[in-house]
């Protein structure tokens, strides 16, 4: 009840996932501890039994590293328009009960991380329908206990919906609040530098409501 699927990843019992919240702090879980369901309309094992989360703390993503220690290059992004690089290699030896890997501003939380892999470009999307596609190659890779830098520049009462890593060929899917999608082409995005204020990628109205992924 009042629940919804966010992620799904394909692992292997011996892989480590890792979760990232939105107060900065990301807990490893190796798969093999979460028990395999019997029956398709199980409910699953709630979080909180696996992972010692504080009061309020929540699930942001979820991913699924095979050897940290290779060094692969995440990026994290916050609420109110920030943007970390952060390497993999920082994510060993985490103890269960977790660890920082940004430092937020007050009243901001992370809302997305992704894997860069091959990408080298990163996109932004906000609610009010605001787009930003900016090189990796502008992000420098930070410690765990480093804030982020500007990823996109919001106008006042706006906030960071999603963020990814722009693959070759790839197309930016937004769905808003009342039920509009739109579908474009990263390739027809211009490519702007980190922190400016991106172009419009969907026209926010009362019928269609706030972007909302």
């Amino acid at each position: 009840d009042d629940d919804f699927l966010m992620d799904l990843v394909v692992v292997d019992t011996h892989d480590t996932l890792f979760f990232f919240t939105n107060r900065g702090r990301v807990y490893p879980l190796r798969a093999l501890r979460i028990t395999g369901d019997t029956s398709r309309t199980t409910r699953g094992a709630p979080l909180v039994q696996l992972l010692p989360l504080a009061k309020g703390e929540q699930v942001q993503a979820m991913l699924a590293i095979q050897n940290p220690k290779e060094d692969y290059l995440l990026v994290l992004a916050t609420r109110l328009g920030e943007v970390k690089a952060l390497k993999t290699g920082q994510l060993t030896n985490i103890r269960p009960s977790g660890l920082i890997v940004m430092d937020l501003e007050q009243a901001d939380e992370l809302v997305s991380v992704a894997q860069v892999g091959d990408a080298k470009d990163i996109v932004m999307v906000s609610e009010n329908g605001q787009a930003i596609k900016f090189p990796v190659a502008g992000l420098t890779p930070r410690s765990r206990s480093a804030g982020g830098v500007r990823g996109i520049r919001l106008l006042q009462g706006d906030r960071v919906v999603a963020m990814g890593a722009v693959l070759p060929g790839s197309y930016l899917l937004i769905v808003s609040q009342r039920g509009y999608g739109k579908c474009t082409p990263l390739a027809s995005y211009p490519r702007h530098s980190r922190g400016g204020q991106g172009v419009r990628t969907f026209r926010v109205n009362d019928k269609t409501g706030i972007i909302a992924a």
